[in-house]
Parts: structure tokens; sequence; C-alpha cells
């Protein structure tokens, strides 16, 4: 007797909750694994739903200042600075970051950029490793160009499921040591 068996359809439901579960898990340890550099977690807080320390394009002045947990040192009608001091070590200099935010016409964020001020180029080099595997896990390959600074391609929904498209970018420091970075709305 040759009987076909159905399967319960509930089981289906359980096999692709699991399925997605271990996708999204493996996505997102991607973007939150150890870098060798200890200045990149500090700085990039482990939440892929901001573009950058709980900020996302589009927030107002006063949604980042309710965001940013780093030191306010000046604002204005269309910026705000930041400066994020990393934990103390065995160095002789003080290692910081500028956190800068920027604003259009329309008092929303357009513009990031981050100066890691590093105390030698061993921390420089280590940032720049974390910062390409960061990036490079997060948007896929950087784009080469000309221009000593390769850039990223990123792309994120805000809290009215609208897409916003932006740029990520980062060079070392021409007078100094150390890294910036960018981020640019499209």
């Amino acid at each position: 007797m040759n009987k076909s068996r159905k399967v319960n359809p509930i089981f289906y439901l359980l096999i692709s909750i699991v399925l997605y579960g271990a996708i999204s898990c493996k996505n997102e340890n991607k973007s939150n694994k150890e870098y060798a550099s200890p200045y990149f977690s500090p700085l990039f807080k482990a939440n892929n739903a901001f573009v950058y320390r709980n900020a996302m394009f589009g927030y107002s002045v006063d949604e980042i200042k309710k965001s940013e947990t780093a030191k306010l040192y000046d604002a204005t009608v269309d910026h705000l600075f930041y400066e994020f001091t990393f934990p103390k070590d065995s160095t002789l200099f003080s290692e910081y970051a500028n956190v800068n935010y920027f604003f259009d016409e329309n008092n929303q964020l357009d513009i990031i950029t981050t100066d890691v001020f590093l105390s030698d180029s061993a921390q420089v080099d280590a940032l720049s490793t974390a910062l390409d595997e960061h990036f490079t896990a997060l948007y896929g390959n950087k784009i080469e160009t000309d221009v000593e600074k390769p850039f990223w391609n990123g792309s994120i929904r805000n809290k009215e499921n609208k897409e916003i498209n932006y740029t990520i970018s980062y060079s070392t420091l021409s007078d100094d040591i150390g890294i910036s970075i960018e981020f640019v709305r499209k």
C-alpha cells in the first residue's frame, strides 16, 4: 500500500525561521567581529540599524544630541562637534577622536566626519586594516579611484523605511598621526 505523506505547514515555517536566523547571525557576526585595533570598537558601536555611532542620516540636531555619548564641544545651527577620548594607556600622547555632524538647510544630518588622533603609525596601520575589513564586510569590496581615498557605497533604511544611500571613505591625516573617516549622504 503506497500512502503519500502530507508534510505539516508548520514544519516548513520552522525550517524557514531556522534558516533565516542562521543567515541573520552570519551577517551580524561579519560586522561585530573583534579587530586588531583597540580604537575600532569604542568608535564603532555594534548596531547595524544606524550609519555611525547611533546616528542616522536625516536626524535633526536634537536627535543627534540625544544619541551621541561623547563630549559636546561646540554647536552651531548646522554643525555639532564632539570629542571622544579613548581609555588611557601607557603612551605619553593623548589619543582621541573629533566627531563632527553636519546638517543641511533643512536641519537634516547629511555628513559625518571623524578624525582619529593616534600616537604612532603602527596604530594607524592597525586601524586602517580594521576599517578595511569592517567596511568590506558591510558594504562589499571598496571602490578604488586614482585618488588615494578608497570608498564604499552604503545603503540603509531609516525609521520610515526609506532607503538612504551614502558613501564611506577614510584617509590618513596629512598634518598629524591618525585617520580621517567620512560618511556622506548622496
